[in-house]
């Protein structure tokens, strides 16, 4: 049996860095990495009047999911461009911090 994800390990440094686009289900212990169009059928599912009780989708990497629909907490898009500005945030904000803590001047 062949691992369904060597292919992404063998590939050439100038692939990996690539702009990946994906959307996330968050619930109360995990996330589920899945793509655009799996994301909006989960929401168009989780938003109806009597929602089926249980989901059924592939993730980002190919596997079989089953979630019920009442644990969907939230589902948000994840972009290149936000994933970059949301690491500079963080960068700043830690500078921020620790330009607070005379403390540890001493």
């Amino acid at each position: 049996m062949t691992n369904r994800l060597t292919h992404y390990f063998e590939q050439e440094p100038e692939k990996k860095a690539r702009r990946v686009d994906f959307w996330v289900v968050y619930t109360r212990t995990f996330r589920i990495f899945v793509d655009q169009s799996t994301a909006l059928t989960i929401l168009d599912s989780i938003d109806q009047r009597w929602p089926r009780p249980w989901l059924r989708f592939r993730d980002l990497f190919g596997d079989r999911m089953s979630l019920r629909s009442r644990d969907v907490l939230a589902v948000t898009q994840s972009t290149t461009d936000a994933r970059a500005i949301g690491r500079l945030f963080h960068t700043a904000l830690d500078a921020e911090e620790s330009a607070d803590r005379p403390w540890e001047d001493c």
